[in-house]
């Protein structure tokens, strides 16, 4: 009977720290969240400054620079979600609408980026990465290819990974897939074009180097 009540007290307090440990984490990553809404916030206004100015080469470089950086801290974040999905063992609900509102998130500086591009002559790559935990056994393999030029060109690249498990509750997702005709995972679009398959490294490589303005001191491999 003794052991019988240590056992329980045991799984108890192991209960009651995970709830605290999950707790935790969405705390942290809803105040990361509306941060990250005042960045985005900030970027709009810049963006509405820029479209009033003659000359916007300079206050193009500060948006350009800004816009990376803002970028490098939502995948961290992204990340950090991925491990929270793997470690909490309770807050399934939140850990999903969290993720929802990343990827809402994800979507507004993909659109956002683009916009820049094109005003500012911004010298980088965007992608975006269509794939599904629950039925695309073979879209981690894309994700390590995809992680690799992320690693090489950095803030040269964008990469904005989309998790179409998320569709039923999130209709934007649906509407993308729409127009780019997306039926099948892992897809990504780059430069307006999609590829509906895994995207080798090589061929990938060829791909975005093409794609940069100038020529870029990582691509001699690529481009031979």
């Amino acid at each position: 009977m003794i052991a019988g009540v240590i056992t329980f007290l045991i799984f108890i307090l192991g209960l009651s720290l995970g709830f605290v440990l999950d707790q935790k984490r969405v705390s942290w990553i809803e105040e990361t969240s509306k941060k990250q809404e005042l960045d985005y916030k900030s970027l709009q206004l810049q963006y509405l400054y820029l479209n009033t100015l003659e000359n916007t080469k300079k206050s193009c470089d500060v948006l350009s620079s800004t816009l990376r950086s803002t970028l490098v801290t939502l995948s961290e974040t992204l990340e950090d979600l991925e491990s929270f999905k793997e470690e909490t063992k309770l807050n399934k609900k939140e850990y999903r609408a969290l993720l929802r509102k990343f990827t809402i998130e994800n979507l507004n500086y993909w659109l956002f980026a683009e916009k820049s591009k094109k005003l500012c002559n911004v010298d980088a790559v965007s992608i975006l990465y269509f794939f599904s935990r629950d039925y695309c056994k073979i879209c981690p393999n894309q994700g390590i290819i995809l992680s690799y030029f992320k690693n090489l060109f950095d803030e040269d690249i964008l990469i904005f990974p989309i998790d179409t498990d998320l569709k039923e509750n999130e209709p934007i997702i649906s509407l993308i897939e729409s127009v780019y005709d997306i039926e099948s995972y892992p897809t990504i679009i780059i430069d307006e074009t999609a590829y509906r398959r895994i995207v080798p490294k090589d061929e990938m490589g060829k791909i975005i180097c093409k794609l940069y303005k100038t020529e870029h001191k990582d691509c001699e491999d690529y481009l031979e």
